[in-house]
């Protein structure tokens, strides 16, 4: 048990050595009192701090110090560079800011460019149409002569119309007259379907 220590032989709390205290004073003393927005209102109410002999000592004390230099800024604390104080046009007496608003008249174009711009869309426009006019008719021709040759279409007639095919299966005279009639009003009836549309949009 000699590794071990004994509740009692621990130094208690109030046995302590305490803490040193420094104690310092003065020569001078210097009353220092906070300054208020409402001292006027507050210097009728409450009685004078200073009296005239320490009111005395305060300007001699400030007297004093400002002969020693030490009421001075450090020279690390004055600022030595004033460009951003002389350059700044904020600074001047009569200063009035420039207009940064953008000028809306330059910014917009010239009726010459208004009027070329539309002639050339009207152009672009006429010559889509003119295009889409000219490919119209040719493409209608090819989809339909297409879908008229197809085996369904000929499979589809046989049912509704049998008079127009032989025993073969193949089209007798009056079968390509009819299919050729029927090529013509399906052409037609799409060609002016397409020209109502483009008049309804433009």
């Amino acid at each position: 048990m000699s590794d071990t220590t004994n509740i009692n032989q621990l130094p208690l709390v109030n046995e302590m050595p305490q803490n040193i205290v420094l104690n310092t004073e003065d020569k001078e003393h210097v009353l220092q009192v906070p300054v208020n927005t409402t001292e006027n209102l507050q210097h009728s109410q409450q009685p004078n701090l200073f009296s005239s002999d320490n009111q005395m000592d305060f300007v001699k004390n400030i007297n004093k110090a400002a002969e020693t230099g030490a009421t001075q800024l450090p020279s690390r604390d004055i600022p030595r560079n004033t460009n951003n104080i002389t350059i700044d046009p904020n600074i001047k007496v009569n200063y009035i800011e420039e207009n940064k608003q953008p000028d809306y008249i330059k910014l917009h174009d010239s009726e010459e460019n208004i009027i070329a711009n539309t002639n050339k869309r009207i152009n672009d426009d006429s010559l889509i149409n003119k295009l889409f006019e000219e490919f119209q008719i040719t493409l209608i021709i090819i989809i339909l002569f297409f879908l008229f040759q197809l085996p369904f279409f000929n499979l589809k007639l046989s049912k509704f119309m049998p008079k127009l095919f032989d025993e073969s299966g193949n089209l007798k005279f009056y079968g390509i007259i009819t299919k050729s009639v029927l090529f013509g009003f399906v052409f037609y009836i799409i060609t002016k379907c397409s020209d109502n549309f483009l008049n309804k949009i433009s």
